[in-house]
This record gives C-alpha cells, sequence and structure tokens, in this order.
C-alpha cells in the first residue's frame, strides 16, 4: 500500500478533472459577463481578460486559458471576431435578451 494521494486524473496528463472543470466555469463566466445586461460586469470581465500581469497575486484569464491548454491570445481574437468587445453587440444582445423576459413573463401565470 502507497502513501499516494488519489486524485480524479488521466495519469499521462495529469489532467485534474475539478480543477479544470473550476477553471473552465471561471473562462465560461468571465465570457457570459461580457454580454451580461449590467454594465459594471461587462466592465470587470473586458478588464479582467485583458489584463496581462501573469506574476500578480490574482488569477489572470492567460493563467487559467493556459491551465485548460488553450492560447489565450487566440480566445481573445475569436472574441474579438464574434464582436464580444464591441459595445453594438452587446446591445442587441441585450436587446434580445429583454424581449426574451418579457416573452417570458407574459406567458407566465401567477
Amino acid at each position: 500500500m502507497t502513501n499516494k494521494p488519489e486524485y480524479d486524473c488521466d495519469e499521462k496528463e495529469q489532467t485534474y478533472i475539478p480543477e479544470r472543470r473550476l477553471v473552465a466555469a471561471v473562462v465560461f463566466q468571465a465570457i457570459a459577463d461580457l454580454i451580461c445586461p449590467h454594465p459594471e460586469h461587462r466592465k470587470q470581465a473586458s478588464a479582467w481578460i485583458r489584463y496581462k500581469n501573469i506574476g500578480g497575486p490574482r488569477l489572470t484569464f492567460n493563467q487559467c486559458c493556459q491551465a485548460l491548454d488553450m492560447d489565450p491570445d487566440a480566445v481573445i481574437k475569436a472574441l474579438k471576431e464574434r464582436g464580444f468587445f464591441k459595445e453594438e453587440t452587446v446591445k442587441s444582445k441585450l436587446t434580445l435578451f429583454r424581449e426574451s423576459r418579457v416573452a417570458r413573463n407574459r406567458t407566465k401565470k401567477y
């Protein structure tokens, strides 16, 4: 019997599943916040994604992408190409979001 800790991982690649899921959730939430109806959430998400200081005490977008084996610059480029940093895109997505909420509220029965 060994004292080796048991992890939910692939021994070859040392892919720790719970940690990867957590990091993926953080990245996903930041991307979702880019189109959020709340301007402060959009501002904070954009700042976090664009923050480049890897040596700082906080977890950065770059570190999260690297932990997920993704190129952070490629992810940012893809987000820019899809308009996630453009105010017009955010406004159009907000309009769709509001319209869907209004439609849902009309169909709700109290």
